[in-house]
């Protein structure tokens, strides 16, 4: 089974960028782009994941390869069972995008040129303890599982 993962910027018209100028993280607005190349349908969970089944992180580097991570702002911490908005079936040889909240960031990084890049990891949690609906459930059958890490993108944070 294959999956691509691939990261850009949403220009706000329905386009993607590879590069992009922004004065904050909560300015950036990445998407996550996922690929189906192999031969079965897979699914894949969107950003707001429960915690359940996987995670997204933002990955940023300066231009000397130094690291800088972002700290994420916590969530509410409620748990309800895993929705059909949720989780999504791609066909083979489909895309799917999921945008990336940065908003969720309360920093940002100094003025300077950056890469950024989205990692994702998606598992099946032991046992179906939640009810689910039977999409839902036929989703989580198909749902791929392991760690992924996309493409950068060209991040300049501008001054304020």
């Amino acid at each position: 089974m294959g999956l691509r993962l691939t990261a850009a910027a949403d220009d706000a018209k329905g386009g993607l960028l590879k590069k992009v100028d922004v004065r904050s993280l909560r300015e950036l607005r990445l998407v996550a782009v996922f690929e189906n190349i192999g031969p079965e349908p897979l699914a894949v969970v969107g950003h707001f994941i429960p915690p359940d089944y996987g995670r997204y992180e933002l990955e940023m580097s300066d231009g000397s390869g130094r690291a800088f991570r972002p700290h994420p702002i916590g969530g509410c911490g409620t748990r309800a069972p895993l929705q059909d908005h949720e989780i999504t079936s791609i066909a083979p040889g489909a895309v799917f995008r999921t945008p990336f909240h940065p908003g969720f960031y309360s920093d940002t990084p100094s003025p300077g040129p950056y890469k950024a890049r989205l990692p994702y990891s998606a598992w099946r949690p032991p046992g179906r303890s939640r009810p689910m609906s039977p999409v839902v459930a036929a989703r989580v059958d198909q749902l791929w599982t392991g760690d992924l890490v996309s493409d950068c993108v060209d991040v300049t944070i501008l001054p304020s």
